[in-house]
């Protein structure tokens, strides 16, 4: 009779946790996680372990959590990624940026590799400069810690940035890698050459690319995605074609978005290829309503149009549209393309636009453009924005929090 007793009452205890997760309730979860669990009368099984998880980290229940890692040595299992990334996204419901970014580095420390997917609860958050500056002083104090710095957490403020698009801001996160003891992947280099393309800066987007052949790192498609949209804000655009062609010749398949710029892009050009764009893109199975406005743009550029660009080929410089790439003869390096143009490039900061003014007497500044300011006491990297209690070129102000996810006032660092 006890015992039946003892077996309805765990049914209950049961059916009330599942109720609870069910609502989302995550003091109800907390409730029957204690008289079922830490009393020893129900072991949960690995599915309810999920589901109290998924609760506990939508509602950001970090403590929750880890009341479930904690049980899973018991169960005879092995940390997972999603069980980390429940911690991860629980700190972040809760406000606390500085403590995700350390799951990071423990997902890693358990055998597993955190992926850029993997980060996107931080990301999703870091939508101001403020919060994004803040993330940065967490990694600086990790740093300081003694503990690693995962290149994926390191990632996520690379993106951020050039989600604000700030390409100063990018610029310096990207050049305080070594201080932070992480070394850039080809995600770093991708978000850097994203920003250049509401900032319509080829020049930096040539600087990029080189920078990664020095690297030793080989570019992918997003990579070569983000080198079309760049070459298309530029009134000389054939080299989005170049690197359309290189994509396909190295196995990636260009993505629909940059097939729809190319089409409008030679369509307010009055250029033949408009049609060609088109066709190449529903053959991939790619739909696209043509913009109205650019129609008769296409169609006029199309009488013609594929008799004059001859044949597809994707070497010696050459693209399937006929282009050679500008700035070399023949193949030329692929990430250079031949010599240099006068006032291009400079690895020493920010390149040059073309066709700008400088403003500061006509002389080129040495090291690239450079935020002031800075915490006593400790080294900072070139270029690095830091302003704590000084304005930044950016426009804010860089200031401390409590980890709580808003600004605080502005305090120095000593």
């Amino acid at each position: 009779m006890g015992q039946d007793i003892d077996v309805e009452r765990r049914k209950q205890l049961c059916k009330f946790t599942l109720i609870s997760i069910a609502d989302e309730q995550s003091e109800g979860v907390a409730l029957a996680w204690e008289h079922t669990v830490v009393a020893r009368h129900y072991t949960p099984d690995e599915g309810l372990l999920a589901n109290v998880l998924n609760v506990a980290a939508r509602t950001g229940n970090p403590d929750m959590v880890t009341r479930v890692l904690d049980i899973l040595p018991v169960l005879s299992l092995q940390p997972e990624e999603y069980h980390l990334v429940a911690l991860m996204e629980a700190y972040v419901k809760a406000g606390k940026v500085p403590q995700a970014l350390q799951v990071l580095s423990m997902v890693r420390s358990v055998g597993l590799k955190p992926t850029r997917e993997t980060a996107h609860p931080i990301l999703d958050v870091l939508t101001t400069p403020e919060l994004v500056d803040q993330a940065f002083f967490a990694l600086e104090d990790m740093k300081a810690q003694g503990q690693t710095i995962d290149i994926t957490a390191f990632n996520v403020l690379m993106e951020a940035s050039s989600r604000l698009e700030d390409v100063q801001r990018v610029r310096a996160t990207q050049m305080a890698a070594s201080e932070l003891g992480v070394v850039p992947d080809i995600d770093t280099f991708n978000s850097a050459l994203a920003v250049c393309i509401p900032a319509k800066h080829r020049a930096l987007g040539d600087t990029i690319m080189e920078e990664m052949k020095q690297a030793g790192i080989s570019p992918n498609g997003q990579t070569y995605h983000n080198m079309i949209l760049v070459c298309l804000t530029q009134a000389k655009y054939d080299d989005a074609f170049f690197y359309l062609e290189t994509s396909k010749s190295e196995g990636y398949k260009p993505q629909a978005e940059a097939y729809r710029q190319l089409a409008i892009k030679c369509s307010s050009s009055s250029d033949g290829r408009a049609k060609m764009v088109i066709d190449e893109m529903e053959s991939l199975g790619y739909k696209m309503e043509f913009p109205r406005e650019h129609q008769r743009g296409s169609e006029a550029g199309d009488r013609g149009g594929r008799k004059a660009f001859g044949e597809r080929r994707a070497n010696n410089g050459r693209g399937g549209f006929g282009v050679r790439r500008e700035g070399g003869a023949g193949g030329g390096d692929r990430f250079g393309g031949g010599p240099r143009r006068e006032g291009g490039p400079r690895r020493d900061g920010l390149p040059r636009r073309e066709g700008t003014q400088r403003t500061d007497g006509g002389q080129p500044r040495e090291g690239g453009p450079r935020r002031e300011g800075g915490r006593e006491g400790g080294p900072r990297t070139e270029g690095r924005p830091r302003t704590d209690g000084q304005r930044s070129e950016a426009g804010g102000q860089r200031r401390r929090t409590d980890g709580a996810g808003g600004p605080a006032e502005p305090t120095s660092r000593t």
